[in-house]
């Protein structure tokens, strides 16, 4: 079974190599490889738009407002921000 690294493993071997911490700019993709997953998630068929709340408020138990976000179905990621991710991957292997 693989063993999977933390993040302070990760740090210190990237400290040895590169004599720099990893920083959240490391963890990025380029905006033309973002431009590409998205563009493949705009085209799959577990694509698709979910309304979800904006401010919660506990006095009241609701939420402020609501908006939309484009969602995997399949793992039910806003894909927004997991294609910018580097070190993750679409569930259904498109990406």
């Amino acid at each position: 079974m693989e063993e999977r690294l933390q993040v302070a493993e990760i740090n210190d071997i990237y400290r040895e190599e590169h004599q720099k911490p990893i920083t959240w700019d490391d963890m990025q993709v380029s905006e033309e490889v973002f431009n590409e997953r998205i563009g493949i998630c705009n085209s799959c068929e577990f694509w698709v738009d979910n309304e979800v709340g904006v401010g919660y408020d506990f006095a009241t138990e609701s939420y402020e407002s609501t908006e939309t976000i484009k969602q995997c179905s399949k793992c039910n990621c806003d894909m927004n921000i997991k294609a910018h991710h580097a070190n993750v991957k679409c569930p259904i292997d498109k990406w």
